[in-house]
């Protein structure tokens, strides 16, 4: 599925989502994104899913536990 709203870029709270050769990309490096540059608040998988076409899946790891 193409998006073509790209709605999950314009609502990302820090900005980390930009588009690159027509698909969605982390605008950071991965390893910013887990030290705290993503705060996975979902917002751009929610604004997919209720404004666009939901073709956003955000898979997100389970807490460790000690």
């Amino acid at each position: 599925m193409i998006c073509e709203d790209r709605v999950c870029i314009s609502g990302c709270p820090p900005q980390i989502l930009k588009q690159q050769d027509n698909h969605v990309v982390l605008a950071i490096t991965e390893d910013n994104a887990k030290k705290g540059g993503c705060t996975e608040c979902l917002i751009c998988e929610f604004l997919c899913w209720e404004k666009s076409q939901n073709a956003l899946k955000i898979d997100v790891p389970p807490l460790e536990t000690k």
